[in-house]
């Protein structure tokens, strides 16, 4: 089972977290379809747009993703 407590997670994948939260059209359930999905926060917003398209993300979130792989939380 995937656990989504940040009690052991390092820094990146807590920063990664924070940035799928912040997200359009995400919220906990996307969230949580993201890390399963994926194992992680950081694979998931690595991740190519056809796989979040195979999840059913919206373009808005896929592009969101992509542009949050940068800059600052």
């Amino acid at each position: 089972m995937l656990s989504t407590s940040s009690a052991a997670c390092p820094a990146a994948e807590l920063e990664a977290r924070l940035r799928l939260h912040r997200l359009p059209d995400i919220g906990p359930k996307g969230f949580h379809q993201l890390l399963q999905a994926f194992g992680s926060a950081r694979a998931a917003l690595a991740a190519p747009a056809a796989a979040w398209r195979a999840l059913g993300r919206s373009p808005a979130s896929i592009a969101a993703a992509t542009a949050s792989t940068s800059g600052p939380v």
